[in-house]
């Protein structure tokens, strides 16, 4: 007890500096990794765009971090891919890390987009509702208009892997390679009509994200639980798999450029570009 009254301050202060230290990310071994630029790794299609045959990665495409990631700031930012068709079956992986909702959706009622394409051609494919509950949806209007909501919590301010897929076994939304929402009825036969996909906001312009969005990439297949569990295991920087499917890859590395190869590319609106982001970001 002595002992415990003597120096129990010095050990509470060596105590919080570690606390202090852990929460700014020091102990994170993965942000030290090497961080590489825009276009490191690319699709490489040598008979051009929405070709199949012979497609392959290039390029610097593993042990590595982005250089930057693409920041929302709740109020105007988004990203807008023009003539885009959406397939009958899809699947749509990015990593984000929110941090609020703000400005224009400061209400109860209040969501966050944080990619979905006009209309109901593919409607608010995955949004954070007010409660950061996630929230998946695809199909034309009516009847096949199909949506699930999670049950649990996307946390605030820590890197997160979220992937939706729609396809004949139903509509399923998961988080870190686990399912959180699911929907078993088909969700195939989308509109086929060519429209703006946005990321960051809703087809109307209304619902903006706020916080981070990085590594979107978008196949025209229902990937499997194994395979999504697959990209989460390859962390944020993750190059695409089955690349005769993938139809667009926005690494947001200090662009809005599509690295499929099938030369979709973003037009971006009042995006920043964070170069230190990596606080929150555990894999």
């Amino acid at each position: 007890m002595e002992y415990l009254m003597t120096y129990g301050w010095a050990i509470l202060i060596i105590a919080v500096v570690l606390g202090a230290l852990y929460s700014l990310g020091v102990f994170n071994m993965s942000a030290y990794m090497p961080k590489i630029g825009p276009g490191a790794c690319h699709v490489f299609r040598p008979n051009g765009p929405s070709t199949s045959w012979n497609v392959a990665l290039t390029g610097s495409c593993a042990g590595y971090l982005p250089q930057y990631v693409a920041q929302f700031n709740g109020q105007s930012s988004y990203i807008t891919i023009s003539n885009w068709v959406s397939p009958d079956q899809i699947s749509v992986s990015l990593w984000l890390n929110t941090i609020g909702i703000t400005g224009n959706n400061n209400n109860n009622n209040a969501y966050q987009n944080m990619l979905g394409s006009v209309g109901y051609a593919w409607h608010s494919t995955m949004d954070l509702e007010s409660s950061f509950s996630l929230v998946v949806s695809a199909g034309q209007s009516g009847s096949s208009f199909e949506r699930a909501q999670s049950a649990s919590y996307v946390p605030e301010k820590t890197w997160e892997h979220v992937v939706m897929t729609c396809g004949p076994l139903g509509l399923i939304g998961y988080v870190n390679g686990q399912a959180w929402a699911t929907n078993p009825n088909p969700c195939t036969a989308l509109n086929s009509t060519p429209a703006n996909l946005y990321i960051g906001i809703t087809s109307d312009l209304t619902h903006n994200f706020n916080g981070s969005i990085s590594n979107v990439q978008i196949y025209n297949t229902s990937l499997t639980a194994n395979q999504i569990q697959y990209l989460y295991n390859e962390g944020i920087s993750g190059a695409p798999i089955y690349l005769q499917h993938l139809i667009g890859w926005w690494p947001l590395n200090g662009d809005t450029k599509d690295y499929s190869g099938n030369n979709n590319n973003g037009v971006p609106t009042a995006i920043a570009y964070n170069g230190s982001w990596t606080s929150g970001y555990y894999h």
